[in-house]
């Protein structure tokens, strides 16, 4: 599992990233996985929205699955790559966790969730996603305050 990338203006807890998609993978039976997220800033996301989606904008957190099936538990294979804009998610940050560390280790864990084969096109899906969310998203707590350090530097000037 590998965290790449920097993002000028923002931290890059890398540590704490793998951490908490290591727990989420485990959660999910697929602690043997590889994966590899990318910190991206806000143009590099738009291009990949754009080149991969045909969306022209940037968003939080895309993902590019490896295979066109999902993983069954125990895959021990590449499951793919994430692409983490933190300016996007510090600007609309909120959402999902008042707390900005939650917050994004809930969007790594919803990129995961993609990458495991899960998504939301059907309100069952959406249901069934938010559900499993909701259930995992508290075993990253312990990295929560260290992701924190995606937001800005300077907080008071972005935003």
């Amino acid at each position: 599992m590998a965290v790449l990338g920097r993002v000028p203006g923002h931290g890059a807890p890398r540590r704490a990233l793998q951490a908490v998609l290591e727990v989420y993978c485990g959660a999910l039976g697929l602690g043997r996985a590889g994966l590899t997220l990318r910190l991206v800033d806000e143009d590099q996301c738009r291009l990949l929205n754009l080149r991969f989606r045909g969306l022209d904008r940037p968003t939080d957190v895309l993902y590019f699955p490896a295979e066109a099936t999902a993983p069954a538990p125990g895959f021990r294979g590449y499951l793919g790559d994430l692409a983490l804009c933190p300016p996007y998610a510090w600007r609309r940050r909120g959402r999902f966790n008042p707390d900005f560390g939650a917050e994004a280790a809930f969007l790594a864990l919803h990129g995961l969730l993609h990458l495991s084969g899960r998504h939301h096109d059907t309100p069952r899906q959406e249901a069934a996603l938010e559900k499993l969310s909701l259930r995992l998203h508290p075993l990253g707590r312990a990295r929560f305050a260290a992701l924190r350090r995606l937001g800005p530097s300077d907080p008071g000037g972005e935003g």
